[in-house]
């Protein structure tokens, strides 16, 4: 069979890919700006370059250090309690964002990334793209793409063989009959005695071979 070839086992389907890189596109935007809003906390003083470390645990650590002594300074309950509540409101607005941002690395877990200049630039984002975007390829497709092969390789051959002895074309809805049941033989047989498939003097003339030539370049 000339035209047959294996199928791959699995391949990349376009419109899925699409789809899953609007939604990268999507997160990779709310972890920039969930990234940047913490970085322009001037209170929370240095925020890790990689935004990755930037954890419930490494807020607590800056919370613990902003806020551990105040309980134990000089100054009213109430003046503490509004400096307590600020710091809180602040943790609020920062855990918000460390949702977001770590909550994109559980979802693309195998992501691969560089920070420059404050921007977080996804390094892998075909091979994450190509990975959730590949299908498996059914057994049956192989099966079906080899007969698919196998007619066309016998139109190919048949036309060849036509062409090589100068007899007439046929259209294969000539040929196919519509229950697919062989012609029948005898008949076959009386049809090529008969000139049926052979050209006469006039289908041989140039002229009606172009035009004959133009009219079964519109069938197979």
């Amino acid at each position: 069979m000339e035209n047959k070839k294996d199928l791959p086992l699995r391949v990349i389907y376009p419109e899925k890919r699409k789809e899953f890189e609007k939604e990268l596109d999507s997160s990779l935007k709310a972890v920039q700006s969930a990234y940047d809003s913490i970085r322009a906390m001037e209170d929370l003083d240095k925020v890790p370059q990689d935004p990755k470390s930037i954890t419930p645990k490494w807020l607590n650590e800056v919370l613990l250090e902003k806020v551990g002594g105040i309980e134990d300074l000089p100054m009213p309950v109430a003046k503490k309690k509004e400096i307590l509540d600020m710091w809180d409101e602040l943790r609020k607005q920062v855990r918000q964002h460390i949702t977001t941002i770590q909550g994109f690395f559980e979802n693309y877990d195998s992501v691969k990334y560089e920070v420059n200049d404050g921007i977080i630039m996804v390094t892998n984002k075909n091979e994450i793209l190509d990975a959730a975007s590949m299908i498996i390829v059914p057994q049956d497709a192989q099966k079906h793409y080899e007969l698919w092969c196998g007619v066309l390789d016998a139109v190919k051959e048949l036309r060849t063989w036509e062409r090589e002895r100068n007899l007439k074309k046929f259209p294969l809805t000539d040929i196919i009959r519509n229950d697919y049941s062989p012609i029948d033989p005898d008949n076959f047989a009386l049809q090529w005695c008969c000139g049926t498939f052979t050209k006469n003097k006039y289908e041989s003339a140039l002229r009606a071979e172009q035009e004959r030539a133009t009219y079964e370049n519109l069938y197979l």
